[in-house]
């Protein structure tokens, strides 16, 4: 009899370590595998820990490594809307073809322009002059079109903005307090992006970065000299320095423009920069 009970005691034994070990291997192989466990990988939305530390919530507390890099991935949300899908496509023609004329049809009349009170149609062809082919406008929004944008719903209605560095950095990065000042952070904007060492492509290669936030040492983009073209001076992770093509990193701080529904039509709304 007594035997008996030790064998029903090792036995249930045996069984509380299967299940202790079972549990295990769902918390720390989940992640890996895709499984549903009680730490789960956080949700990127596009925001993403470096290859080598990911973060995790645990009871919606975010852990992460200090030496982790932080990715925001490009983001195009522009097809979640037909009449917008529709309508952005147009616009990016309008603007290679420098057309004023379809441009000024889709400025809302209340535009904001600068966080100083510059706003309206008037205001706008003052400060642009959409009329003038050579106007930065167009190269601005060019660039700001070509990067991709995110819908937001506020109180005012749902609104697409773009680039979708500036609408996920107020949406995303900016939860983070080591992210919080704008004006000391740019998002590389391709993969494999070259960190050189001078501002010169010849230069040695210091790192590669792919859609990294990385810390700048300067605000605005310095020439190459000889070489030509625009160079960002950035911190590198090592507190070192080195240069960015400027083709590859744009601030959030930089030109965004928002297009809302307006009567029935998407207007831009804003085209702003700044925080």
């Amino acid at each position: 009899m007594r035997k008996g009970k030790n064998l029903s005691k090792s036995v249930a034994t045996h069984l509380d370590l299967a299940v202790y070990l079972g549990f295990l291997t769902v918390l720390y192989l989940a992640p890996l595998k895709g499984i549903s466990s009680p730490i789960s990988p956080a949700p990127t939305m596009g925001l993403e820990q470096g290859d080598k530390d990911r973060a995790f919530f645990i009871g919606g507390t975010r852990l992460k490594s200090n030496n982790s890099s932080l990715r925001l991935y490009p983001t195009e949300e522009a097809a979640q809307d037909n009449s917008f899908a529709k309508f952005k496509p147009e616009l990016r023609r309008a603007v290679r073809r420098r057309d004023a004329t379809f441009l000024l049809k889709v400025i809302d009349p209340n535009i904001t322009l600068s966080f100083g009170g510059d706003s309206g149609l008037k205001d706008f062809k003052r400060l642009w002059h959409p009329e003038r082919k050579n106007s930065r406008l167009w190269k601005e929004l060019e660039v700001i079109l070509s990067l991709g944008g995110t819908f937001d719903s506020t109180s005012e209605g749902k609104k697409y903005c773009a680039p979708y560095v500036t609408s996920k950095w107020k949406n995303i990065v900016a939860r983070f307090p080591e992210y919080g000042n704008a004006y000391q952070y740019a998002v590389i904007l391709r993969r494999n992006v070259k960190v050189h060492a001078k501002r010169s492509a010849n230069s040695p290669v210091l790192a590669m970065l792919s859609f990294d936030v990385i810390k700048v040492s300067q605000s605005g983009a310095e020439s190459g000299g000889s070489q030509g073209g625009k160079w960002v001076r950035i911190i590198t992770r090592s507190g070192g320095h080195g240069y960015v093509n400027a083709n590859d990193i744009r601030s959030p701080l930089d030109y965004s423009a928002c297009f809302k529904k307006v009567g029935g039509r998407w207007m831009m709304v804003s085209f702003i920069a700044g925080d």
